[in-house]
């Protein structure tokens, strides 16, 4: 696989991070990448017209639902789509050559591969990021960490329902053109949820429960213990997430990034007190 931590020009980047668009140069960049994979994979093992067609047909069927048989030239058809397309078509792109054309087609190590696409998202200013798979509008380090920690804790002790619903939640943040603000803030809160399941006594999910349970087995702030609570109640109110909504609301993308990283923060550190308490 080509190198791209060396790729950075001369040519300022923009000052601000670009969400909900792509820029021009990212555009080419990218576009660049597919092509200088794709020619390093064919130099080693042929199919060069092979290589395109599969990738053609993909974007074709997940992307622009584009009847494949009407494409006359597989490379201008995915350059048309790439550099000129809707900015959402170029994101789908990229994740569908993440997750499939490079690993599956090309052979690109996954893991090399996302480091390798998120250092260019950075370096471009872009308003993306690549956590757990999804490419979500969350780009601080400290922020993508803690939903990263989260994710890991829970996987490690194979905690049914949560890393999946954290995982959701990214999914939902991811959705292009229009992610899924409400529903993916229900997704964070259900990964607490899921979590207090495995703290508190009985099938009850309520959070209460389990940082009763935590308070008699190892010690728990009390101001931090109302700030758990009232951070959950946000999406408890009846004007809230939980209940159907008759009139607009203005659940946006603040406030599903916050929920997502404050519950991901929560599951962690639940875990974290769990396991201190010897609870899991």
């Amino acid at each position: 696989m080509p190198r791209f931590s060396d790729r950075v020009g001369a040519t300022a980047p923009p000052k601000t991070l670009i969400v909900g668009d792509i820029s021009q140069e990212l555009r080419a960049v990218l576009w660049n990448l597919y092509l200088r994979s794709i020619r390093h994979y064919t130099d080693r093992e042929g199919g060069f017209n092979t290589v395109w067609e599969v990738f053609a047909e993909i974007v074709a069927t997940d992307v622009t639902k584009t009847p494949f048989d009407t494409i006359r030239s597989h490379q201008r058809f995915l350059s048309d789509t790439c550099l000129k397309g809707p900015w959402h078509d170029a994101y789908n792109v990229l994740e569908l050559f993440v997750h499939q054309i490079g690993p599956q087609v090309l052979k690109l190590h996954p893991q090399r591969l996302l480091e390798a696409i998120n250092e260019i998202l950075q370096s471009e200013m872009s308003g993306y990021r690549f956590i757990g798979g999804a490419l979500a509008p969350i780009t601080n380090p400290n922020e993508i960490d803690e939903i990263q920690q989260a994710r890991s804790a829970a996987e490690a002790l194979a905690l049914p329902g949560v890393q999946e619903h954290l995982d959701e939640a990214l999914r939902k943040l991811a959705q292009k053109p229009q992610p899924d603000f409400r529903n993916s803030i229900k997704e964070s809160i259900s990964a607490v949820e899921a979590t207090a399941r495995h703290l508190a006594t009985g099938d009850t999910a309520k959070l209460s429960h389990a940082l009763r349970a935590l308070e008699d087995k190892t010690e728990l702030h009390g101001a931090l213990k109302q700030a758990f609570l009232n951070l959950y109640g946000y999406a408890s109110d009846e004007d809230g997430i939980r209940h159907p909504i008759m009139e607009q609301t203005t659940v946006g993308l603040p406030e599903a990034n916050f929920m997502l990283v404050a519950c991901s923060a929560f599951v962690h550190y639940l875990i974290l007190k769990a396991q201190e308490a010897e609870l899991l």
